[in-house]
């Protein structure tokens, strides 16, 4: 081979390596913007979500103060029988 040859292969070889760099860079920045799209939707749905239990779980606490606000001695009463109750189930036999 001559020296024209080599520098020719070396040349499209070169050209070759450029031109897959470039398309696997488009790849990974199409698959980048996919994968971040899907993330923000994943992570909206989420915060919905969040947000919908977080709702129905601070309308039972009010709902629960307001009852122990409404009748403090009945919640008390009802406190001591589950504390009993449990201290029963949890106790060791010996």
């Amino acid at each position: 081979m001559s020296k024209n040859n080599i520098d020719e292969i070396k040349k499209k070889a070169s050209d070759m390596i450029d031109d897959g760099k470039d398309k696997l860079k488009e790849t990974a920045d199409k698959v980048g913007s996919t994968v971040n799209d899907r993330f923000d939707e994943l992570s909206d749905l989420a915060e919905e979500e969040f947000a919908k239990i977080y709702g129905e779980s601070e309308s039972r606490l009010e709902s629960v103060v307001g009852f122990v606000k409404n009748r403090p001695l009945l919640s008390v009463g009802i406190a001591a029988i589950a504390g009993l109750i449990l201290s029963r189930l949890f106790r060791s036999k010996k």
